[in-house]
């Protein structure tokens, strides 16, 4: 059914001179299936025919792998240092913790974020691997957008995209985030309980990501039933985050999506790696209900600014006050230690209280050929 449409939708989302055309029937029927596959399927699935290189793919993973496996003590000169100064930066296993349960979660990340940025002289090729994927995701996106808003039959099929130009123009300011993620192999002393991410929403509009093929990413289907996002060779998979469902009145639902520990002992002891663009709504933002036919009329909420409720969920996830910033240090300095990457005593609480980084995080599945 799809490969009609392949070649078409190719062109117009690779070429800077093919923007989408609202006017082209056959493009009208790639935004329908799009918003519906999204729509009928929890908020999520693989993207084919996407147009992004495998070649870039393997590269930022490659050079994440090579900065994931430095000492902990070279990584740690990385960590994100202030919240709202800074989004960019490294996070240790344990520092992120993505809902209220204790369990551990057991990856690293490195996000990509604003325009202050610094990188590891460790990995000399780490930053022109992943910030050209990142880049490549922000135009695959903008265009999703449009075909989004076209599904919906929006009047206006470009408010998605003036409420995301940081996609396309990277000088304003906005919490878009690339990030690159690592799952350590798992010890033979590991607890029960760990997992590798824990139940969650992405915080806003569209999360795309390129996963190993190790496994391990669950999504909530609708009947509360964890599905298996099987990594199938060169998709992306989408999906939706809490700020595209109240702007849409919950037609897009943000998706609860989980990272578990394979259960095959061979894919256990390897690592797990992905990468992730996280799209959202610029930092002056405030949005309102959208109105179409298609959206539920009677949906209602206050405007919510896409940077304060951002802000909101990751100071959850890091400790918004000085006792669970504490909690965390002594959780992280935990970690450290279960792990061996170092030997945490060399660093003092002042040390953690002066690295202690915020991020956040996401992704989940249906199949949509493009």
């Amino acid at each position: 059914m799809f490969c009609r449409l392949k070649a078409k939708l190719s062109t117009y989302l690779q070429t800077k001179s093919h923007p989408i055309d609202q006017e082209d029937p056959e493009i009208q029927e790639i935004a329908n299936k799009f918003g519906l596959a999204l729509h009928e399927n929890n908020g999520c699935a693989y993207l084919t025919n996407h147009g992004i290189p495998e070649e870039m793919v393997s590269a930022a993973f490659a050079e994440s792998q090579t900065f994931f496996e430095l000492p902990a003590a070279i990584k740690m000169k990385y960590c994100k240092e202030d919240l709202v100064k800074n989004y960019h930066g490294y996070s240790a296993v344990g520092q992120e913790r993505l809902n209220d349960e204790k369990n551990r979660e057991l990856k690293e990340t490195f996000d990509i974020c604003g325009r202050d940025r610094f990188y590891p002289e460790e990995v000399p090729m780490f930053k022109e691997a992943t910030e050209s994927l990142e880049a490549a995701c922000w135009k695959f996106q903008a265009k999703l957008f449009k075909l989004l808003a076209m599904s919906i039959k929006l009047e206006n099929v470009n408010v998605i995209n003036d409420g995301a130009r940081n996609c396309i123009d990277r000088t304003i300011p906005s919490l878009n985030t690339a990030r690159t993620a690592y799952y350590p192999p798992i010890r033979d002393d590991a607890i029960a309980g760990d997992i590798r991410c824990a139940p969650h929403t992405d915080y806003g509009l569209l999360t795309l990501l390129f996963q190993d093929d190790i496994g391990g990413l669950e999504v909530q289907g609708s009947n509360t039933e964890w599905l298996p996002v099987t990594p199938i060779p060169g998709t992306i998979v989408v999906n939706s985050g809490d700020l595209l469902e109240k702007w849409t009145c919950g037609y897009f639902v943000a998706t609860p999506h989980r990272v578990i520990i394979p259960e095959a002992e061979i894919k256990m002891k390897k690592c797990r790696q992905t990468f992730m663009s996280f799209s959202i709504t610029d930092n002056d933002i405030y949005i309102s209900p959208l109105k179409s036919e298609l959206l539920d009329k009677d949906y209602y909420f206050e405007p919510v600014n896409s940077f304060d409720h951002a802000m909101g969920k990751a100071k959850k996830a890091y400790g918004e006050d000085e006792i669970k910033v504490r909690e965390r240090i002594e959780f992280s300095k935990a970690e450290l230690k279960f792990h061996a990457f170092i030997d945490y005593r060399e660093y003092t609480e002042e040390y953690f209280d002066k690295k202690r980084p915020v991020t956040h995080l996401g992704t989940a599945g249906f199949q949509l050929c493009f």
